[in-house]
């Protein structure tokens, strides 16, 4: 797989902070406060509390006192399935260090490792997972998945579950570019094999980010917004009572090629970072709407400071873009703590500052390119202008 085709988009340097401490059993941090157990690391916030696996997948999320998610991930936070479909053993991760647990302002950073080692299935795996855990309640994971040999596999998503009890009758929203994809309406009450061609699958598409909606309307919303890949290509909304559980899920294909996107190294060495985040919150789907609005907008920046980055050259320029790619880190930090108008200037910065590391390398671009070579033009012009005169200087003159 060639690293260069995957380029790590804006805050993935800001989430994987290397932090390493010592943990205890119970520590605070201001408003937030964890627990550590043999298997997990509990953290209570002052409306939610949220498992994360020692392994590396969160195992439950509860905000004001519903489980609004029920895990994001199992076991790990990246699920792979065998080469056989026959299951995705990547549940069953081996720990292989203490997670590293680091105090900010904002939250808890919280980081572990764990690894897949399966030679039956040809599956070696290594996952280095990064979850920031701001007091607001948001939650951001970035997961690096390494190959540790050459391995293979079917097939791999983002598994995040929900539990029917709690969604009936409420809906998901996915958005893509800033406008809808698609959308469920209203999550069945029982199952119905025949709802769908494909049986469990209540809706698919394409996104980038969405959001939950349990009822009743705006009661409680539930944020997914991808930033690494910037886009799922293909999405199931499913209903997971096919198989006799209860809950129902997003299936977020990340491989392979049919998915639309096959980001699973399988050659010894290689890696590839999957970052994403979640924000459940009580402030309404308009609230929703703006976040991700705004998140878009960051993302547009984004991608406008990448197209920049490829002609930049001088001073100015570099240092305009260093401001730019400076604003998108704040941008996540604002965002993740609910402060919207100081997020939404973050992103006018970060374009502001490209758009001004643009113009100073098109001035200086035209000035070499374009103003340079028009005064050439213009003298060689003159140089002919007195040759047509009679006028041509004497070492211009032909000789006969």
């Amino acid at each position: 797989m060639s690293k260069a085709k995957y380029l790590i988009p804006f805050i993935i340097a800001t989430i994987l902070v290397l932090t390493t401490v010592g943990t205890c059993n119970t520590t605070k941090a201001q408003a937030l406060s964890y627990t550590m157990t043999d298997t997990e690391i509990v953290v209570s916030g002052a409306t939610f509390e949220v498992h994360i696996s020692k392994s590396g997948g969160i195992t439950a999320y509860y905000f004001m006192g519903y489980p609004v998610l029920g895990t994001i991930g199992e076991g790990v936070a990246i699920n792979i399935w065998d080469r056989d479909w026959a299951a995705h053993p990547t549940t069953s991760a081996t720990v292989i260090k203490d997670p590293e647990i680091k105090e900010y302002d904002w939250g808890l950073l919280i980081k572990t490792y764990s690894k897949v080692e399966l030679p039956n299935k040809g599956m070696f795996y290594e996952y280095t997972t990064v979850h920031r855990v701001y007091k607001s309640g948001a939650v951001v994971i970035s997961t690096i998945v390494k190959a540790l040999k050459d391995s293979d596999f079917a097939g791999a998503a983002i598994l995040i579950t929900f539990p029917c009890k709690y969604y009936y009758n409420g809906k998901f929203i996915a958005y893509r570019q800033g406008s809808v994809s698609f959308s469920v309406d209203s999550f069945p009450p029982e199952y119905n094999p025949e709802a769908e061609q494909e049986g469990f699958v209540i809706k698919h598409g394409m996104l980038d980010s969405g959001y939950l909606a349990l009822p009743p309307e705006g009661k409680i919303n539930v944020l997914i917004v991808f930033i690494n890949p910037p886009e799922i290509k293909y999405i199931e909304v499913s209903d997971a009572r096919a198989w006799g559980s209860d809950y129902f899920y997003l299936c977020d294909w990340v491989a392979p090629d049919w998915t639309g996107l096959n980001l699973i190294p399988r050659s010894a060495g290689d890696s590839y970072n999957f970052t994403w985040m979640i924000f459940p919150h009580n402030n309404g789907p308009n609230f929703s709407e703006r976040f991700l609005k705004i998140m878009n907008e960051g993302k547009a920046a984004n991608n406008y400071i990448r197209k920049v980055e490829k002609i930049v050259k001088s001073a100015k320029a570099k240092a305009d873009l260093e401001k730019a790619r400076a604003s998108l880190s704040k941008l996540i930090s604002a965002i993740c703590s609910g402060n919207l108008d100081k997020a939404e200037q973050f992103a006018t910065d970060a374009y502001k500052y490209a758009r001004s590391a643009y113009s100073t390398e098109a001035t200086r671009a035209g000035i070499r390119y374009i103003i340079i070579p028009i005064v050439i033009c213009v003298a060689l012009y003159g140089l002919a202008a007195k040759k047509w005169k009679g006028g041509a200087p004497e070492e211009e003159e032909e000789k006969v």
